[in-house]
């Protein structure tokens, strides 16, 4: 999932691993992609 997250991250221009986080509970694509669960950008 991790993988997959930062990929498309990248390709959206999101390099910030924060960001992904809060995209995962705003966007639908990056919802999508980690199955409706917010990672720890700490972890």
């Amino acid at each position: 999932m991790m993988l997959t997250l930062l990929l498309w991250g990248y390709s959206c221009g999101v390099s910030s691993s924060r960001e992904m986080e809060r995209r995962c509970s705003t966007d639908v694509a990056f919802r999508y992609l980690s199955a409706n669960q917010a990672p720890d950008y700490r972890v």
